[in-house]
């Protein structure tokens, strides 16, 4: 498309080159070529044309113009366009071409006139000289005017562009000396603050590289100075008012704040009162309004909400920051939410992670899925997977694992990781270490459970804990379970419970309970066990009725009543009252009928371990025995038994030994038959001395018969 200055027709006129004139209509025609996908195309297509003022937007002049059916042979194509008249008058014009429903970008700049209209006076002017009076010329003349006799003197001024001026050599233009135009070979000489390239109106300066602006610094106003806006490239736009911004580069970028920035990329936007922010490159980013000094660094589809200052997107895809969201900074990853008015809050990466709104101070640092909900100030969670921290957790920490709970004013509590471990409502500053499946119940203050897996501290338990291991429950305040289904029930109690699958329970507080079916063990180096100074059953060896305790200054062993005491020697254990196993045997024992010892009984008699001595009458001890009552008798609790002896009461009366009248001890029967037994012996010496006195006498008598028998 060739189009001629009205300067070119007016010196034609001049000079008389067109003898002939013929009237123009406002029709041109228009050359092109299409490409599908970088291929050129051959067919039939519908084409549309519509003239416009500008390369984006803009006022359209004249009607579209519909093509039907155009013939296209390896991509090129005629048609001709009629706008109407008084379209072309010198101003800038655009052609937009669309193919079917598809419009075609960039618009296609109109560079000159399709074709001029032909002055209708000048059609009869030949070999016109002299002066040439005003008004005498008027119109458009198509063909060229050559000026080359040095006579010749133009006075007045052209209207045009100049386009088809040829070796011109003025002195001056404008009134302006040559050595005040810029060269495009150079410029020496030349004045600082005083010679320069722009505009001295309020008009911006434009740049354009193969007819397409590659550089606009507009105008703009701000306390009575003028900040300039820098606008790199097509298709993108500062709003008036606005100062002292820049789009560095990309295309369809849009700011409306003063001194923002746009570094590149795509279809960006910086609204209203979001003054020095910055988005640095990516995709259909947005910083919305009154974010001042808020920083998007790239990606795609990422948004800064509404007076979200100091707000920072570090990149990634589909991430955003909620309305006054101040000095939040979601660092990267995808689809990462912060809610509004979460000030301070950050998300460092991953995908999917959410803070909600009011949430101030709280911090994912990635992984997927993670959610801290609304009101939960200076929040935390790690990293890991669909690990949730519900409304009002302030100050709780889940540190990583996959689909941990934290629920529902559950402050200062931790869930260090593991799997599906949860501190339910109202379980302030409690702790889950790791482990899977663990629960801290409602309204429980200061509880932790270390580790394993199943494990429970119930409702309002205060201060309880867990050591570890699997399905224990602890349930008291202050109290303790570890093992495998150890059961602290009480306040104070302190369970363990071995690998056997049954439920082992506290039975009262401050227990101290263990089930050990392989037994306890001491270190070698342990030197005691002490129980303390209080008087106590110490021990319950099968229930209260069997144990072991102290009383002050005495230690006793408790069974039931009617039971007995017995002492094995070898063996192996039994379950059979008084059967020492095999290999044993019953070295002793004490019921309530005795004392039975296997092999000989041995008691103290030392003389140093004796005082008080006093002389005993053997005589006495011998009468005395002799008038106890002695009868055979059976013990009530044994009445198959059968003994002989004396009863405690006449003993006691007796002799007067023994702890009281209700007991015999055996040391006293024995000195007591010793004695009786030295009375007899002193009793059967007299018998003999007599008898031996009596054998003398009657020896002599007999003698003395025999004397006299023997006289006769």
């Amino acid at each position: 498309m060739n189009t001629t200055s009205l300067l070119a027709i007016l010196l034609t006129l001049l000079l008389g080159l067109a003898p002939q004139a013929r009237a123009q209509s406002t029709a041109f025609t228009y050359q092109g070529q299409l490409k599908d996908t970088g291929s050129p195309v051959t067919g039939n297509y519908t084409l549309r044309f519509a003239l416009f003022s500008a390369p984006n937007g803009g006022n359209q002049f004249g009607a579209t113009l519909t093509n039907s059916t155009v013939p296209i042979t390896n991509g090129l194509f005629t048609v001709g366009l009629d706008f109407g008249p008084g379209i072309f008058n010198g101003a800038d014009r655009y052609l937009e071409i669309s193919v079917g429903a598809v419009t075609l970008q960039p618009r296609v700049f109109v560079s000159s006139t399709p074709s001029a209209l032909y002055a209708q006076t000048a059609g009869t002017a030949t070999n016109i000289s002299g002066m040439v009076p005003s008004g005498a010329l008027s119109g458009i003349y198509s063909g060229p005017i050559t000026l080359n006799n040095g006579a010749n003197q133009l006075i007045g001024s052209f209207s045009g562009n100049g386009g088809g001026l040829t070796n011109l050599n003025a002195a001056t233009i404008g009134g302006l000396g040559a050595s005040n135009f810029w060269h495009l070979n150079g410029n020496t000489a030349t004045i600082p603050g005083t010679q320069f390239l722009g505009t001295t109106d309020n008009q911006p300066f434009i740049l354009k590289v193969n007819n397409a602006q590659a550089l606009r610094l507009e105008p703009a106003l701000s306390g009575g100075t003028i900040f300039p806006n820098v606008i790199f490239g097509a298709f993108s736009a500062i709003q008036s008012g606005e100062s002292a911004s820049v789009i560095a580069g990309g295309r369809e970028h849009s700011i409306q704040a003063t001194t923002a920035a746009i570094s590149g990329g795509w279809r960006h936007r910086i609204l209203v009162g979001a003054s020095d922010s910055i988005i640095g490159g990516g995709q259909n980013n947005v910083i919305s309004n009154n974010s001042i000094s808020a920083t998007i660094s790239g990606g795609t589809i990422q948004v800064v909400g509404q007076n979200a200052q100091y707000a920072t997107l570090g990149g990634g895809r589909h991430n955003q920051i909620g309305d006054n969201a101040i000095n939040a900074t979601i660092s990267g990853g995808r689809d990462n939410v912060i809610g509004t008015n979460s000030s301070n809050a950050t998300i460092i990466g991953g995908t999917n992670n959410v803070i909600g709104s009011l949430s101030g101070g709280s911090t994912i640092s990635g992984g997927l899925q993670n959610k801290i909900g609304d009101f939960s100030l200076y929040a935390v969670i790690s990293g890991g997977y669909q690990n949730i921290m519900q409304p009002y957790s302030s100050e709780a920490t889940i540190g990583g694992g996959a689909q941990n709970l934290i629920s529902t004013f559950a402050y200062f509590t931790t869930i260090a990781g593991g799997l599906n471990n949860e501190v339910q409502f109202d379980a302030a500053a409690c702790t889950i270490s790791g482990g899977q499946a663990n629960i801290i119940q409602p309204d429980s203050l200061s509880c932790t459970i270390s580790g394993g897996q199943q494990n429970a501290i119930s409702n309002a338990s205060y201060f309880a804990t867990i050591a570890g291991g699997d399905q224990n429950l602890a349930a008291g305040t202050n109290s303790f379970a570890a093992g495998h289904r150890a059961q602290a029930l009480h306040a104070g109690a302190f369970v363990w419970a071995d690998a056997t699958d049954v439920d082992y329970a506290s039975t009262k507080t401050n227990q101290f309970a263990i089930r050990a079916t392989g037994g306890v063990v001491l270190s070698d180096n342990t030197p005691a066990i002490s129980f303390g100074t209080t008087t106590r059953q110490m021990l319950n060896l099968w229930g209260t009725q069997y144990g072991i305790g102290v009383q002050n200054g005495a230690t006793y062993f408790r069974t039931d009543s009617g039971m007995a005491y017995y002492w094995f020697g070898g063996g192996v254990h039994s379950d059979v009252t008084g059967n020492a196993g095999a290999g044993g045997a019953v070295m002793m024992r004490l019921g309530s009928n005795g004392l039975t010892v296997n092999g000989t009984f041995v008691s103290v008699s030392d003389r140093a371990a004796k005082a008080n001595f006093q002389p005993v009458s053997a005589s006495d001890a011998l009468a005395k025995v002799a008038a106890l009552p002695i009868t055979s008798w059976n013990y009530t609790n044994s009445p198959a038994t059968r003994h002989i002896g004396p009863m405690a009461q006449d003993f006691y009366a007796a002799f007067g030994t023994g702890e009281d009248d209700r007991h015999i001890a055996t040391i006293d029967e024995s000195g007591v038959a010793l004695a009786a037994i030295q009375g007899l012996n002193q009793k059967l010496e007299a018998k003999d001395a007599e008898i031996h006195s009596l054998q003398a006498r009657l020896a002599d008598l007999e003698k003395l018969v025999s004397k006299i028998a023997t006289k006769n």
